[in-house]
């Protein structure tokens, strides 16, 4: 199967190992600049998806849109990665992380293991369109798109000044180039609830690795231990934010770089 979604080539790599990056919402893939900095030099393949209606992927259609475009991502996702040479790494944040383990559970066989960075994972989980979500995607979109792109540069600069800069010019440019009508669904997630989807990984063997931080998480406590319970291993991160590569990036590295070596080599 072959995916029509823009696929941006990071690093080449010099070994066998491929790490897929899926990027959150409203992100693109040029916003794991940072990340793929950190990792210059590693023998992995480095390549990153713009998600449909993100970055230069096609925008969203009436029909793919009537549907649940969860659903829709994970089946995006599950494309790329068939086209890719294993063992591959799905490394997703937020939207991303439950994009890639939905696609992790789609074709377990594929997948080396799975770092999840503040995926989107409530209890009771999110099975259904959220029309409170949806509101608050489509009114911070307006918001961030009023600022203009030399705006939301100096907004960062002011609210996020330790993030990492080979991100923040990304960012700032991402935010134009994101289909709307996807943020207007609230719906961003997999309609199967995400305690299911992380059991079939790691009862396929899969690792999954997930990391969270102590403030405006996804992921709270309770989350936490249901996690736990289907077999993944959480690291929280004290201070980290919802965006914990760039909130920690040392912290997030120590811990994904460790992981990713074991898994890819």
């Amino acid at each position: 199967m072959t995916s029509p979604l823009h696929l941006r080539e990071l690093a080449p790599g010099t070994g066998a190992g491929t790490v897929l990056l899926l990027h959150g919402v409203t992100d693109s893939g040029q916003c794991w600049a940072g990340a793929a900095a950190r990792w210059a030099g590693r023998p992995w393949r480095l390549v990153a998806l713009d998600a449909r209606g993100h970055g230069l992927s096609p925008r969203w259609d009436d029909e793919r849109l009537a549907g649940r475009p969860g659903d829709v991502m994970a089946d995006d996702a599950l494309a790329v990665l068939e086209g890719l040479d294993v063992p591959v790494a799905l490394v997703g944040h937020s939207m991303g992380a439950a994009v890639a383990v939905a696609a992790a559970a789609r074709a377990p066989h594929l997948v080396a293991g799975v770092v999840a960075e503040d995926p989107p994972w409530p209890l009771p989980p999110l099975t259904a369109p959220d029309p409170v979500r949806a509101r608050a995607y489509v009114a911070g979109h307006a918001e961030e798109r009023a600022l203009g792109y030399e705006g939301r540069l100096a907004r960062r600069a002011e609210r996020e000044p330790h993030w990492p800069a080979e991100e923040v010019e990304p960012l700032a440019r991402a935010v134009d180039l994101v289909d709307e009508r996807l943020l207007a669904t609230g719906d961003i997630v997999p309609s199967t609830p995400w305690p299911d989807l992380l059991r079939t990984v790691t009862g396929a063997g899969v690792p999954v690795l997930v990391l969270t931080g102590t403030r405006d998480v996804r992921v709270p406590a309770d989350s936490e231990q249901r996690a736990r319970e289907a077999g993944a291993d959480v690291v929280r991160l004290d201070g980290a934010g919802h965006c914990v590569r760039r909130d920690d990036a040392d912290g997030y590295h120590r811990v994904v770089d460790l992981a990713l070596t074991r898994w890819l080599g």
